[in-house]
């Protein structure tokens, strides 16, 4: 089992990077249609909204991915998909797994 828990937390690590980039980029946009709408620049407005649409697009391939993501750790630790999480994941992992999972998201910044 240890093989697959290897390749699954490589594809944990690389699912989280690749949503805190897709939220990441999601929150800048929201903070430039702000400043456009006081601006009141409609030219720009509608270029940002058509960015922000395929970021939408994006953010659900990325759910659909983290429930895909969730969906393999539940089988491989035989526990319902709604239980799984980080720290659920963190919790039932090999030490250097664990380790290596949870020093990857300390990594990441929060968004708020």
């Amino acid at each position: 089992m240890q093989p697959k828990l290897q390749t699954l937390t490589e594809l944990l690590n690389q699912h989280l990077e690749r949503e805190y980039q897709s939220l990441t980029q999601a929150k800048s946009t929201l903070e430039q249609l702000h400043e456009t709408l006081v601006r009141g620049s409609i030219a720009q407005l509608e270029s940002l909204l058509q960015l922000s649409q395929q970021q939408a697009e994006e953010i659900l391939a990325t759910r659909q991915n983290r429930e895909k993501v969730c969906s393999e750790f539940a089988g491989c630790f035989d526990i319902p998909v709604g239980s799984v999480n980080l720290s659920a994941v963190i919790s039932r992992l090999p030490v250097s797994l664990a380790h290596q999972v949870a020093e990857y998201r300390d990594r990441l910044p929060p968004l708020a």
